[in-house]
């Protein structure tokens, strides 16, 4: 299973913009919402706050069984990553970084495929010994959840142009 993270439609459509490669995207309907490729709630919700016409293309291909929803399991494991992300992590992040880690939909999402053995798929880039953002590769890392690029995505699903 495959958890996508927020940033993913917005580099698609950056680097990839349907009016240059509109079978991309006609593919990508095709095989972005099926069961094997989830969205977390609060994944869900940032993209319901980004005000982009692409938004409204998920919106209307999302199928609920898509969204998955915190359960006892992923709560506990959030409990991990919010320990290791505030105390357990060297070299420490910066409070706001920590602050804006828990903020946005990413510490869910690293607990969410953590809990279910996902892979998410994320823009983001890790920076190892950065202390001013927590970034998703490196959490995930730390809890053996294997992270890949939206290229690498579009390969596993078989997507070319």
């Amino acid at each position: 299973m495959y958890l996508v993270d927020t940033n993913f439609l917005g580099h698609l459509e950056y680097y990839y913009p349907g009016t240059v490669f509109p079978s991309l995207w006609v593919q990508l309907e095709q095989k972005l919402f099926t069961p094997q490729v989830c969205f977390h709630q609060e994944v869900d919700k940032e993209l319901q706050r980004w005000s982009h016409p692409r938004f409204g293309w998920y919106n209307t291909h999302i199928q609920k069984n898509q969204i998955l929803y915190p359960d006892q399991l992923e709560i506990n494991r959030y409990g991990e990553v919010a320990n290791w992300v505030q105390k357990d992590r060297q070299p420490s992040y910066k409070p706001f970084a920590v602050t804006d880690f828990f903020t946005a939909a990413d510490s869910w999402l690293v607990a969410s495929a953590y809990r279910h053995g996902a892979i998410i798929v994320t823009a983001e880039v890790g920076a190892p010994n950065g202390v001013k953002k927590v970034k998703i590769p490196d959490v995930a890392q730390h809890f053996n959840v294997p992270v890949i690029t939206p290229l690498d995505f579009l390969h596993a699903l078989q997507i070319s142009v």
